[in-house]
Formats: structure tokens, C-alpha cells, sequence
């Protein structure tokens, strides 16, 4: 570890860990919301820090938020990965579940309908896998105001794709 940089130095791999893990830990559980595969995404993390050290440049920012970034790219890769599987096994025997081609065009079309602050943020939060906060502080607007969007713009999508209930 002393690649990463004098304040570093005297870190072994069990005091990254007892540094880091938490912060890590609770970026995966966020994105992945299972706990044991939290657990294995921290742990693949801390792993690839230790490994990679060499390539940290501290002027490009803290340990933390090199781990952080590595920390959500993996849980979205982990999570995009498992939906791919569960997507191959629902396509071999659950045809019946799946959507027909009016039903993709209304959905389609109700996304196409939505303004676009609230289209980017279910984009941003359903396609890449952001949080509410992250997306937040990326738009440069108010948590609330991120939440709204996304709960406002899923109830336009529920009742333009799938008709009022």
C-alpha cells in the first residue's frame, strides 16, 4: 500500500479494510440490496484497491473516492450481470410473461411522453443504477426534487403505458 501515498503507508490490507469497508459495504448494499452478495462485491473491491495500488494518482482524488467509484461501477456490473441471468432463465420457459409488441410500443411511448427531467431521472436511476443522492448531486438539484421526478414520472408511466387502475 505504500504506492497510494505517504498518509497511506503503514496500511496493511486488514487496516484498509477496517478503513474502507464500511463505505464501501453501503455503496453495494445500496445497489445490489442483498447483503451476501454485498458482502462478496466489498470484498472484490477491497481486493482490486490492494492489487492496484500502483495506479492510484492522488492527484485525481482520495483513496475513498477511488474506492467509492470502483465500489458503484461493480455493484451495477454485479447487478446488470444477475438480471441478464435471470433474464436468459425467464426467456426459456415464461414466453406467456413477457411483454407483446403493443404492450413495448405503449411503454415506448410513455417514456417518450414523460418531460425530460423526469425521463433522465428514471434513466439515471433505473438504467445506470444511481441513487436518488448521486443523481441529485450530478443534476445539481435537491433530493427532494429528484425523488419527485422519479415517483412522479412512474406514475405517468403506470397509467400512459398501462391505462388507469
Amino acid at each position: 500500500m505504500t504506492q497510494l501515498t505517504p498518509r497511506y503507508e503503514h496500511m496493511t490490507f486488514a487496516s484498509l479494510y477496517d478503513r474502507i469497508a464500511p463505505l464501501v459495504y453501503g455503496i453495494t448494499r445500496r445497489v445490489v440490496r442483498d447483503p451476501a452478495m454485498a458482502d462478496d462485491v466489498t470484498r472484490d473491491v477491497l481486493v482490486e484497491l490492494w492489487r492496484n495500488a500502483d495506479r492510484y494518482d492522488e492527484t485525481r482524488g482520495s483513496v475513498e473516492s477511488w474506492a467509492t467509484t470502483l465500489a458503484h461501477r461493480r455493484a451495477v456490473d454485479t447487478v446488470r450481470h444477475n438480471a441478464r441471468t435471470v433474464d436468459a432463465l425467464a426467456d426459456e420457459g415464461r414466453d406467456d410473461a413477457a411483454l407483446d409488441a403493443a404492450q413495448c410500443q405503449n411503454l415506448h411511448q410513455a417514456i417518450e411522453g414523460l418531460g425530460h427531467p423526469q425521463r433522465q431521472a428514471i434513466q439515471l436511476a433505473f438504467l445506470d443504477g444511481m441513487t436518488q443522492r448521486q443523481i441529485a448531486e450530478m443534476l445539481d438539484v435537491p433530493l427532494g426534487t429528484v425523488s419527485s421526478r422519479i415517483r412522479d414520472g412512474l406514475h405517468s408511466l403506470r397509467h400512459d403505458a398501462l391505462g388507469p387502475r
